[in-house]
């Protein structure tokens, strides 16, 4: 188990380190996926016994200490959502889907958010999640959420600091956002992702049933499945 760790570890620091993503949007499956990197990300997972998959075993875990969480603790379903700030089907998701969802099963829902940013596209996106989970320890993550999603092509650092300045975070938030530790919780998410073989953004794990892209009726179909599995 350390060994996959430690070269998922590898992947996600020279992922991101050498900034060598290539990426191509579809907009039919609402998903950006990672064409050059196919064939490495699959061996990584091979090697883990973490090859894609449509139901995703212990899939509780992905849920750890720094991850930002949102609604009812009991709820009957969890919507693990993989997500990059500046994605813009993470967008369309955030700005219909999730709020839709909400209004149509209120608490048994729970919304639980993992950084999985993709800084060659997008080049504030690692700055972006670091900034949301600096927000997170504050206690303000869901803010930053639908401030970063309003906005996505404004993240640059100047409008990061004013966000945080913003909302009144003080210190805690300029101190935070330069904390090594910071950016090892995004990576940490990235690695989740990549041993469950997450391959582009977003990607959903539904009470542990893996779902690829922001089309809504694929969503919609995958939540019903699951309150009809927790049925009271």
């Amino acid at each position: 188990m350390a060994g996959e760790v430690k070269r998922l570890s590898s992947l996600v620091a020279w992922l991101i380190a050498l900034q060598i993503f290539a990426i191509v949007a579809t907009s039919a499956g609402g998903l950006y996926l990672y064409r050059d990197l196919e064939r490495r990300i699959a061996s990584v997972a091979a090697r883990s016994g973490s090859e894609p998959s449509e139901r995703v075993a212990g899939w509780q875990v992905l849920v750890r200490g720094h991850s930002p969480v949102l609604g009812n603790p009991d709820a009957r379903v969890t919507i693990i959502e993989f997500s990059d700030f500046q994605c813009p089907f993470c967008k369309q998701f955030a700005a219909t889907t999730r709020r839709e969802l909400v209004a149509e099963h209120g608490d048994d829902l729970r919304f639980v958010f993992k950084h999985f940013p993709i800084e060659r596209l997008h080049a504030e996106a690692v700055a972006a999640a670091v900034a949301a989970q600096c927000a997170a320890r504050l206690g303000r993550f869901w803010e930053a959420y639908e401030r970063f999603f309003e906005d996505p092509a404004n993240l640059h650092t100047d409008a990061l600091r004013a966000f945080g300045e913003e909302l009144g975070l003080g210190a805690g938030y300029a101190e935070c956002v330069s904390e090594a530790q910071t950016r090892e919780e995004v990576e940490l998410d990235i690695e989740d992702g990549l041993s469950i073989g997450v391959q582009g953004t977003p990607t959903f794990v539904i009470n542990g049933r893996l779902v690829v892209g922001a089309r809504p009726s694929t969503i919609r179909e995958a939540v019903s499945a699951a309150l009809a599995e927790r049925a009271p």
